[in-house]
């Protein structure tokens, strides 16, 4: 029985067609040179794909599609070297707008209309320093009539360029409380973090008074996770995408290369290696469908599959980017060709959002909730 239906798979035909056609590797190096992502491709992802409406709901201008429809579009930008900012726009920021009530959700509508149609972009930044789901040392204090909001964040993906940040901090009663506010308000200040796939991050550090509505919710710990198992569930999916791309290319590739007379396809340590990188990326993709299968069930179980996936895509991930690599020979690590460029996408992803010794030992602990406890040395 087939997981995705005939709509999921039309959708990752229609968003791979689109980045092959209007976003090759060349364009991507140019759009590296500059500090933000470009508006153009942004509305394009909006106005021609439609993709920035996916999770959000039908009333709020949004398309109301579910996990493996994200997980597809997840997919073919992993693929195309693209999932950044649609990841922290609208993966991340449509489950936060999803796991509100109807009360706390509804002044967001402006800003989710914004966000859909191209007009607006969503800076995340709901994580400690190690990047688990937290506040880190953001606090807020009550000043006035409002809010004082306190801390930093070492690393903010996708905020260059993006219009509103919404921040994780501890409120006076211990709680998580999220709020929202444009990146440039008075008391935020940025600073550029390129990083090593050549996108660009920011560090941020706060100082700011927040009227008392910028406040989106005071009870928010069971969010920042729900949030947290959607955007580990999509870079499992954006990790798949990377890595049946460098499949692809590196099959190509040695078809083409001959040594001793004759394609080094034809020689067996070849074809074991690629074998191995095929098992290594179905394994990738059947975690990665998992998680988004059980982003709305039991949040155990949710947050369990969310770490499996993690874990396992980058194990896939690293063993296949090296193979790739080791076959293509030194040209694989240049600049010129884009093997290096998946491999990087991959290292980032791993020193932001953890690697898979992490991720396995928070499996661990979902399981031993469940009742079925794991060794993990």
């Amino acid at each position: 029985m087939a997981i995705l239906g005939e709509s999921q798979e039309m959708l990752a035909d229609l968003v791979g067609r689109y980045l092959t056609e209007n976003f090759d590797y060349e364009k991507r190096r140019h759009v590296l040179a500059r500090d933000a992502w470009p508006v153009d491709l942004w509305q394009a992802f909006a106005q021609e794909l439609g993709i920035t409406g996916l999770p959000f709901a039908e009333d709020q201008g949004g398309v109301g599609l579910g996990p493996l429809d994200i997980m597809v579009v997840m997919e073919a930008l992993g693929r195309g070297l693209a999932a950044e900012p649609f990841l922290s726009s609208v993966v991340a920021f449509g489950a936060v707008v999803n796991g509100l009530d109807a009360a706390p959700r509804a002044p967001l509508s402006p800003l989710v209309g914004d966000v859909i149609a191209g007009d607006a972009r969503v800076a995340i930044a709901l994580s400690d320093a190690q990047g688990a789901p937290g506040n880190g040392n953001r606090l807020l204090t009550p000043d006035g009539e409002g809010w004082r909001l306190t801390g930093d964040a070492s690393i903010v993906t996708a905020a260059a360029g993006a219009t509103h940040v919404i921040l994780s901090a501890m409120m006076p009663d211990g709680k998580s409380a999220l709020a929202l506010t444009p990146c440039d308000a008075a008391g935020l200040i940025w600073t550029n973090l390129p990083l090593i796939d050549g996108t660009m991050a920011s560090a941020l550090k706060t100082d700011m008074l927040l009227p008392d509505a910028a406040l989106i919710a005071r009870d928010a710990a069971d969010l920042l996770l729900a949030v947290h198992d959607a955007i580990l569930a999509a870079l499992g999916a954006e990790i798949t995408g990377i890595v049946s791309a460098l499949i692809a290319i590196t099959v190509d590739f040695a078809g083409q290369r001959t040594q001793f007379g004759k394609a080094i396809a034809q020689f067996q340590v070849i074809q074991h290696k690629m074998a191995d990188m095929y098992v290594e990326g179905e394994l990738a993709r059947s975690m990665a469908l998992l998680a988004a299968l059980k982003l709305d069930g039991d949040p155990v179980e949710r947050s369990a599959a969310a770490a499996a996936c993690k874990a396992r895509t980058a194990i896939a991930g690293r063993m296949v980017a090296q193979n790739a690599v080791q076959i293509h020979g030194g040209i694989g690590t240049t600049d010129e060709l884009v093997v290096g460029h998946y491999f990087k996408r991959l290292l980032a992803i791993e020193a932001i959002y953890g690697g898979a010794a992490r991720h396995i030992k928070q499996y661990a602990g979902h399981r031993a909730t469940l009742g079925s406890p794991l060794s993990v040395a």
